[in-house]
């Protein structure tokens, strides 16, 4: 190219971003809580690319942190895995091999199960992302028209291993069925787009963490900018866009705490997880617990970093925040050990002498290391094969000490001191249902209940959700007798609605059940357990069509798939339904419910064989099944 067509070419360029950018616009203003002019609801996030043009350095190195590769499609490129012909994973408890492949540049997933040395089951499926850096993993996720879910294996870098995703041992492989919904994205990625009312169906899936996520939406700066407005921010704030380093010490800690308090997240009534933005009160938006241990204190869960370090002395006596330490635009993977140490030395002196406590031999032995001593790399609680570097800043506990057994001593609200009895209850009440079944997690719930609350929704979500786990239906059916039982939270409506067909009080069922459906319409298990009730109530048509809506979202809906064989079945159309239970088992083979619903064709067809093989294929996944007990009584008998 000639140096006249370059110059031709970039004056083009220049035009049309003066069409794009300075055409006439709606004045924006700040909202009336808050100075920054993108506060304002009306502000548009534009993505990284828009901050790309004026701050390209920041861009460049930004790209290659640990947020900025946080999340992206599944590429060679972009997967830090090893994969060879010896890889393989396999599930000794629920019998699954798994086998990641690369297909050309796709990355596959090959679930199998032998038997006697034969394949005698099959799946496989395309990894469409990869969530994680590969700092420490790549975790995989699996995608149906825009329903993404984690997949059950994972690349643990640091012991370059593959092993079961976290949260998938032990018996509890999830196969290809945990939700990556709206909570998980928020920390994990950039904002990406959903249709209203979906909890893991995504229209768009950004590319990792962006510039916006610490600067909140971009779009009147960028307008401001390219319109030729000029601010020295050496003198003063420019409030079109948000500089943490500019904001107060609480302000710039939540931007942090954002996403590195990873804990039990409870909203506050009426936020949702896409609510706050870089300078607002976090804890106006939402309450993360963290559990707390009685011992040494060395137990933390992996994205916690924010909460230990408040924790630390060095915190409590100076205004030191994240930022004092770390540049967020540039990986900790280039940045020299000396940097951190230098910070250390800032506030504690240059003479190691007057400020260490190990002799001058034990400091060389480690490099004269300071924040390697006090910041040790160690362990998380939730994440297997990792190791992060800890950020409670102290003299560590002794070997002795740490031997001790750390034992659960209560959830803490690390964003707030005084914190709503319900509240309270539903950070127990989570802790309880999502990770800890502990008995005396529901006797906290109990407590925090009786106790007087300012907030009545959350109260009536706590309450509905402690009798749905205690299986206190009744007292969920006394609750919603009234009328004015009224909530605009799907899961509650959801937990009323299955509570209630548990007792048989069908009518308030169905009328909830639609209430979540409503809410969410998007949510394919609310849909499946509204489907079912609408068959129990004999309303088969709208059975069918909240099926088919289900399918047509996902045709690998394994449960959807046997409750539309079972229409299919009660209707007489027997072979079509049976087709419907095959496909669920293809996906499935130790899917009961379908097994047991072919059990039931069996019977009807008088193939005593038949469903004799399947009783027992039934009683050997689980050997403890009542019916499929009783069921085989009753066909020995014939």
């Amino acid at each position: 190219m000639t140096r006249n067509n370059a110059v031709i070419l970039f004056f083009i360029a220049f035009v049309i971003s003066l069409f794009v950018f300075c055409r006439p616009t709606k004045q924006i203003n700040a909202s009336k809580d808050s100075p920054y002019l993108n506060h304002n609801d009306t502000v548009a996030y534009l993505g990284s690319e828009a901050c790309r043009g004026c701050h390209l350095d920041k861009f460049e190195t930004f790209s290659h942190t640990g947020m900025g590769e946080s999340f992206g499609v599944a590429t060679p490129q972009k997967s830090k895995s090893i994969i060879d012909e010896f890889t393989l994973i396999f599930d000794s408890i629920n019998n699954f091999y798994y086998k990641p492949y690369w297909q050309n540049d796709s990355l596959m997933l090959f679930e199998f199960r032998l038997e006697n040395g034969d394949t005698i089951y099959k799946r496989t499926e395309h990894i469409k992302y990869i969530i994680g850096s590969g700092h420490h993993t790549n975790s995989h996720i699996y995608e149906k028209n825009g329903y993404l879910y984690q997949a059950p294996v994972t690349f643990y870098t640091q012991d370059e291993i593959w092993d079961f995703a976290p949260g998938f041992s032990d018996g509890y492989n999830n196969r290809f069925s945990r939700f990556i919904g709206r909570e998980c994205m928020t920390c994990h990625n950039s904002f990406c787009e959903q249709p209203k009312g979906a909890e893991n169906k995504f229209d768009w899936v950004a590319d990792g963490i962006g510039c916006e996520r610490c600067h909140g939406p971009g779009e009147v700066h960028v307008k401001l900018k390219t319109s030729g407005e000029v601010i020295d921010t050496s003198k003063y704030v420019d409030y079109s866009i948000v500089n943490p380093s500019k904001l107060d010490r609480v302000a710039q800690m939540n931007v942090c705490q954002r996403c590195h308090v990873q804990g039990i997240a409870v909203l506050n009534e009426g936020k949702t997880h896409y609510d706050f933005k870089p300078g607002q009160q976090l804890d106006t938006f939402v309450n993360i617990f963290i559990p707390r241990y009685e011992g040494a204190n060395t137990k933390f869960i992996m994205a916690s970093q924010a909460d230990r370090l408040m924790q630390s002395a060095c915190y409590k006596n100076s205004e030191m925040t994240c930022i004092s330490c770390h540049n967020p635009h540039i990986s900790t993977r280039v940045t020299a050990i000396e940097t951190f140490n230098a910070k250390c030395m800032n506030c504690h002196g240059t003479n190691q002498d007057d400020n260490c406590s190990l002799s001058l031999e034990a400091r060389n032995e480690k490099d004269n290391n300071c924040s390697g001593c006090h910041m040790p790399e160690s362990p998380s609680i939730d994440i297997p094969h990792v190791t992060v570097t800890d950020h409670l800043i102290r003299i560590q506990p002794s070997a002795k000490e740490i031997a001790k057994e750390e034992t659960f001593s209560y959830l803490d609200n690390v964003l707030a001191n005084d914190t709503d009895p319900a509240i309270m209850a539903l950070g127990y009440l989570s802790f309880y249902d999502k990770f800890t079944p502990e008995p005396a997690l529901l006797d906290s719930v109990n407590y925090y209940l009786k106790q007087q609350s300012k907030i009545p929704a959350k109260k009536k979500e706590a309450l509905v959700w402690y009798n749905f786990i205690i299986q206190n239906f009744e007292a969920i059916n006394k609750a919603t007798n009234n009328n004015s039982f009224i909530t605009k939270d799907p899961w509650t409506n959801y937990r009323i609605g299955e509570a209630l067909k548990s007792i048989n009080e069908n009518k308030g069922a169905e009328q909830y059940l639609k209430s979540a459906v409503d809410l969410e319409p998007y949510n394919l298990d609310f849909q499946n357990k509204y489907g079912a009730l609408l068959m129990k109530v004999n309303k088969v048509n709208e059975a069918k069509e909240t099926f088919n809506f289900i399918l047509k979202e996902n045709d690998h809906h394994i449960s959807a798939l046997t409750n539309q064989g079972f229409v299919y079945v009660s209707i007489g159309e027997i072979s079509k339904g049976e087709q419907l239970y095959d496909k669920a088992l293809q996906l499935n083979p130790d899917y009961i419910p379908a097994i047991l619903n072919k059990v039931g064709v069996a019977f009807v067809k008088k193939d005593k064989a038949k469903a004799k093989n399947g009783l027992n294929k039934i009683l050997k996944i689980n050997p403890n099944h009542q019916q499929a007990k009783q069921l085989l009584k009753e066909l020995n008998r014939l």
